[in-house]
């Protein structure tokens, strides 16, 4: 009987040394060469959901049409001014800085700034749709910190 519960507790013991060897792995080898494939791809056969989806706010989320930008660019200069890479003075951001819009306008509208190809950064001003002002985004106490990276 004794030798049987140290068999037991010694598979459990060891059953269980496996398990959190196993957890403490790093993630696997699709996960890292995973790429996104694009709305097309998820088409072929999911199409309710994607027609669904084209037909309601969550595709306005992230768009880089400038005609949706909400915010009026005529006021909040001292909210809007940064320092860019590669200047040494602040200034406002303007439409032109911006690369993609998010938010669909709903409640406030931030903006993001390409620091380099597909590295961006959120600005530290966002545009309050409903009382049509810019307000501060502050994630970080200067915008180079990596609190703003998208």
């Amino acid at each position: 009987m004794r030798r049987n519960i140290l068999y037991v507790t010694t598979f459990s013991g060891c059953l269980c040394l496996l398990i959190a060897a196993l957890l403490m792995l790093p993630v696997s080898y699709a996960q890292d060469t995973a790429q996104y494939e694009g709305v097309n791809e998820c088409e072929n056969c999911h199409r309710e959901i994607v027609r669904g989806l084209n037909e309601s706010p969550h595709t306005m989320t992230m768009h880089k049409d400038e005609d949706l930008y909400l915010a009026d660019f005529e006021q909040g200069e001292d909210l809007r001014s940064v320092t860019f890479p590669g200047e040494d003075t602040p200034r406002a951001f303007t439409p032109d800085d911006i690369e993609y819009a998010v938010g669909s306008g709903r409640y406030v509208q931030r903006y993001l700034y390409e620091v380099e190809n597909n590295d961006l950064r959120l600005f530290p001003a966002e545009w309050n749709v409903q009382e049509q002002k810019w307000q501060p985004f502050v994630l970080a106490d200067n915008w180079d910190d990596p609190a703003y990276d998208w």
